[in-house]
This record gives structure tokens, sequence and C-alpha cells, in this order.
């Protein structure tokens, strides 16, 4: 990981070629402000966007945010008039990793970074393939690591998520995880009615 670091920021920029200016960065008369896509709809992810403004103004590079309302928009925005620099969204997954693979995978259309690397679309193929458990977590490691270097994308954080149940309600711990399964709350409710008229 990399620490906050905003003199050591502005170092690399002047090593870079970049010079400060009462309008922030500029290198080659061009001032430095990234492009930024977010959804307007998803509060977290703008208070994020606000937040990412704020450090980067600290060192000189301006953030233009382009929201998007609708798929054409973002489909605009991402490929055809391809001006974004940045795109900020939530990864998410399921217990299967390889769910991930549409946004890493070559010819996945939701790869909105572009990132291509034939060894690990090969990767994602031989999880796929494979019927054990332990081997299949080798080969994801190696993905994540490949992943990792290449740096296709900067990823912020990775959040905590709280669950609670009712001291009536039991054995729901194999509910918990980062996807509910929903489809097994009407058994836990109905142990919870029991206990409640058993009590």
């Amino acid at each position: 990981s990399v620490s906050y670091d905003p003199s050591r920021t502005q170092e690399l920029l002047r090593q870079a070629g970049f010079r400060e200016t009462k309008n922030g960065m500029e290198k080659k008369g061009e001032t430095f402000v990234l492009n930024l896509l977010v959804d307007p709809k998803n509060e977290q992810l703008v208070r994020i966007a606000k937040l990412i403004r704020q450090q980067l103004q600290e060192v000189g590079i301006g953030v233009k945010f382009h929201f998007f309302h609708s798929y054409e928009e973002f489909k605009q925005n991402t490929y055809q008039q391809n001006e974004m620099h940045a795109y900020l969204m939530n990864l998410s997954m399921g217990p299967e990793p390889d769910a991930v693979s549409r946004y890493w995978s070559t010819y996945e259309k939701i790869n909105v970074s572009r990132y291509s690397r034939p060894e690990v679309d090969v990767l994602f193929k031989k999880a796929r393939s494979s019927s054990s458990r332990e081997a299949r977590a080798l080969v994801y490691r190696q993905i994540q690591q490949l992943i990792a270097a290449d740096k296709p994308a900067v990823f912020l954080y990775y959040p905590y998520v709280l669950h609670a149940s009712s001291r009536h309600c039991l054995d729901v711990e194999e509910l918990f995880g980062p996807f509910i399964l929903f489809h097994k709350l009407k058994d836990v409710r109905r142990e919870a009615v029991h206990s409640l008229e058993r009590g």
C-alpha cells in the first residue's frame, strides 16, 4: 500500500515535468485535471469522489466530475468519447471468486478499464475447469497477484459489513457474509417464532 504523502506526490509530479502554477500543476501549458466518472445515485461513491477531489487538489491536481444517469450515458462516456481518466465504482463479489472475471477478462463488456493480459484470461479458465477448491484457490491467488502488479485499478478500501440478529434466531452464522442468503431467511424466522412460542 501507498501512504498519503502530498509532499512526495508533488515531488514526483515535478520529476515528471509538471510545474506549480496558480491554476494547479501544469505541463506544456496544460493543467492537470482528472476526469472522474461517478454514478450520482450512489451517495457513498459521491462522498468518496468529493474526498478524492479534496486530496488531489491539495497537490495541485484538479478533478472534474462527470455524472451519468443511464447505461447509455455511461457507455457513451466510457467507450465512445473516451475522455474519462477514471471511473469510481463498487467492486462486489459473492462466495465464488470467478465473479470478478467480468471486470478483468479481456473480452468482457463490463471491463471498463480495458485491462487485458492473456495470462490472466488463461488462469480464469483454468480455475473454472478445476473441481478442487484448494487448487482453485491457488489459481485465484495467482490472478490476484498479477492484477495487483499491473494496477489496472486503485483499490481504495474494503468495507466492513455488520450483521445483527435476534437472540431467538438460532444457527444464523452461515447466513452472514458479503451476500445474505435471503432464501433461507424464512427458515430463520420460523425457528424464531417457535422459540418465542416455547419461551
